[in-house]
């Protein structure tokens, strides 16, 4: 069993991170929380009795001798100083997206992490929902051929309610708008329905002009083998999400509940699915599932999970160039 803390109590621990380790209690114990608000605190009190709370990351990491990992659900701007304090007192990662902001920042968390042989893992929960795994196994078998175009579609009316007093469109605290908050998403959701990291990307974005956050995006990105399309919008009159992926054998499209798979030879296979992926925006079960995979990777640390990282954060940057300088702007390498 894996001895951890959470830093920082917002809605996102309380509503995703919290119910699934409780759901994997014989895999993980949560000894310890940190958050700057007392009532925050007292929550963290209800989902864990046992632990102990301070009201700093500083304090959790001077006290706390023992921990195997540390939980990081901090706006996005807290995450490069919070990762490589724990990396440096010898403790593995578990972040939330976006992992960093800056290409300078993730550079020195892999080298930090190399050379402890820590984990650090970033929540790309997403990838566990039932719509993305049935994608995934789909194209992993080889039911549809050789991949040759993927899309995928968020539309939402504005950022996600659980982001407090709006500090999604705030880029001081974000890094951006749209492109972080669902981009990290949709880039390595991309990727990985490819099965291959991307080479370029020429993108046209949409801003809030008074906050300067990206409210729209549209990207097209190129991979060695196939390309892809990912749309994002958060001015939208719908909350949807839509997917498609063909191949040199057949094609599927996900709507939101259900996923319609074609094959070449008339073939059709319908998958109706209990909930939207775009319904609620915490997710526990998906972290559940997530939580697995981090319970294997803290055994024995690996980085294909820090290769995607890196190529969200890529992707984030070289979408923004492309836009103000208008090119198509291509990457020198990906998952070094």
């Amino acid at each position: 069993m894996f001895r951890g803390a959470i830093i920082g109590f917002g809605e996102v621990a309380q509503k995703a991170h919290s119910p699934a380790f409780l759901r994997k209690k014989n895999k993980f114990r949560i000894i310890a929380v940190s958050d700057e608000k007392r009532e925050r605190l007292e929550k963290a009190a209800e989902f864990f009795p046992n632990a102990s709370l301070y009201l700093s990351a500083t304090k959790l990491f001077e006290m706390e001798k023992n921990l195997d990992f540390v939980d990081i659900a901090t706006p996005p701007s807290s995450h490069y100083e919070l990762v490589t304090k724990s990396l440096k007192k010898n403790i593995s990662v578990l972040c939330e997206k976006p992992l960093v902001l800056k290409e300078r920042h993730l550079q020195r968390i892999k080298k930090i992490s190399a050379g402890k042989k820590l984990l650090v893992f970033t929540v790309h929960n997403w990838k566990y929902s039932p719509q993305m795994k049935a994608i995934l196994k789909i194209i992993k078998s080889g039911t549809l051929g050789k991949i040759k175009h993927s899309s995928f579609y968020t539309l939402r009316s504005k950022p996600s309610i659980s982001a407090g007093k709006a500090w999604r469109k705030n880029a001081r605290i974000s890094g951006g708008g749209i492109l972080i908050d669902h981009g990290w998403h949709i880039f390595y959701l991309l990727t990985s329905m490819a099965g291959e990291f991307p080479e370029a990307i020429f993108a046209t974005l949409g801003f809030d002009n008074a906050q300067r956050a990206e409210e729209e995006a549209n990207c097209v990105i190129s991979f060695p083998s196939s390309t892809a399309l990912a749309h994002m919008s958060w001015k939208s009159p719908l909350r949807k999400n839509f997917a498609v992926v063909y191949g040199s054998k057949g094609y599927l499209t996900m709507r939101d509940d259900s996923i319609i798979l074609k094959m070449e030879n008339g073939k059709q296979k319908n998958l109706k699915f209990k909930k939207p992926i775009s319904k609620g925006s915490a997710h526990p079960e998906w972290m559940a599932s997530l939580l697995d995979d981090f319970f294997n990777e803290l055994k024995k640390p690996g980085n294909e999970n820090l290769k995607e990282a890196e190529c969200c954060l890529n992707l984030i940057n070289s979408a923004k160039k492309s836009h103000f300088k208008k090119i198509l702007a291509g990457f020198n390498k990906f998952g070094g």
